[in-house]
């Protein structure tokens, strides 16, 4: 990955995350590296045999995770 795209997936990122805050979707400490190595780790479950349904896991795992509790 070049120097200038990982200025623009991290500054996407960056903002995606500072958004997801201010509206109250996530919780206030969630570091916008975490989402990102987490979106590398679904990424990266396409090698194996059953990859869609890990993937969908992970997501779940993912957003059920980042939500505050109310």
């Amino acid at each position: 990955m070049s120097e200038a795209s990982y200025t623009q997936i991290w500054e996407a990122i960056r903002a995606l995350v500072g958004r997801a805050i201010e509206s109250g979707d996530i919780y206030e400490d969630l570091d916008p590296i975490d989402l990102l190595r987490v979106l590398i780790g679904v990424a990266n479950v396409a090698t194996s045999p059953d990859w869609q349904r890990s993937a969908r896991r992970l997501v779940d795992i993912l957003i059920s995770g980042s939500r505050p509790v109310k």
